[in-house]
């Protein structure tokens, strides 16, 4: 599978003219200019500009009461296919009782087969220690990873409800490690993109061959990165490094959608 790296999206920053003037100032909007904002937004979800505006927007929602923020987020998950209709339906689920991160296409750790441990040695880049890995061949599932270190073994992820699959329990308080993460993922179709969030520095690697690296990574945001898949559609190993930075626990979320970012299940 050869796989093409588009990079780090950086979409906040771009397009926030059509924004109140109060909020390019840092003021918090009233209710009655959030939803004349968002509704601004909904209405012209072709132009593109307007998935930076409603990036811009969602901090904003506070100011409207939890039904009506509700609502407004389900008006534009119903807009046309596309970034803003995905990013608002995975804003939706936080409404939710049981939000189901499988309908917006994430993978949901340990339900999926996803495995993690942790690597010691996290002075070194993530990409070295992919292809330390990768090179020494991945231990048996389950099994000691290191033949000294009885206890370092693959273990199933636990994801949260919204597809976060945290690995900071993994390690060791006061040592430098890294998060390996591992999945096998069966793509229905050939041009599947793979969404990632990240919590740190990360090297990926599908079937075994390295794909890319991206570093200084916070918060596991939402399609942070994106990894058009071109090729032949099946099951295909995904192998994760992740280093935390500043101290902040790593993370890792993986979704996989259409070009046009509608969501594909990939159980």
């Amino acid at each position: 599978m050869t796989v093409r790296i588009l990079g780090v999206i950086a979409l906040i920053a771009m397009g926030l003219t059509g924004l109140p003037h109060a909020a390019r100032a840092g003021v918090p909007l009233t209710r009655a200019e959030v939803e004349q904002a968002i509704a601004q937004v909904v209405a012209n979800v072709a132009r593109p500009e307007s998935y930076a505006r409603f990036l811009a927007l969602l901090p904003a929602l506070d100011a409207l009461a939890p039904e009506d923020q509700a609502r407004w987020l389900q008006r534009a998950a119903a807009t046309k296919p596309g970034p803003i209709a995905a990013r608002a339906a995975f804003e939706r689920m936080g409404f939710e009782a049981r939000p189901d991160p499988r309908q917006l296409g994430f993978v949901d750790g340990a339900a999926d087969g996803w495995w993690a441990v942790a690597d010691v040695d996290g002075d070194s880049e993530p990409l070295v220690r992919l292809r330390t890995l990768l090179a020494t061949g991945h231990a048996a599932l389950g099994e000691p990873v290191d033949v000294d270190d009885a206890a370092r073994v693959w273990v199933p992820i636990v994801s949260g409800p919204r597809g976060l699959m945290s690995l900071d329990e993994l390690m060791v308080p006061g040592l430098e490690q890294v998060g390996v993460a591992l999945g096998r993922v069966c793509v229905p179709r050939a041009d599947v993109v793979m969404r990632l969030g990240v919590a740190g520095d990360v090297a990926v690697a599908i079937d075994g061959a390295i794909v890319g690296h991206a570093s200084g990574l916070t918060g596991a945001a939402f399609d942070q990165i994106e990894l058009p898949l071109v090729g032949a559609a099946g099951p295909h190993l995904f192998t994760f490094v992740v280093r935390p930075v500043d101290e902040a626990p790593p993370g890792l979320r993986v979704r996989f959608t259409d070009p046009k970012g509608v969501a594909i299940d990939v159980r």
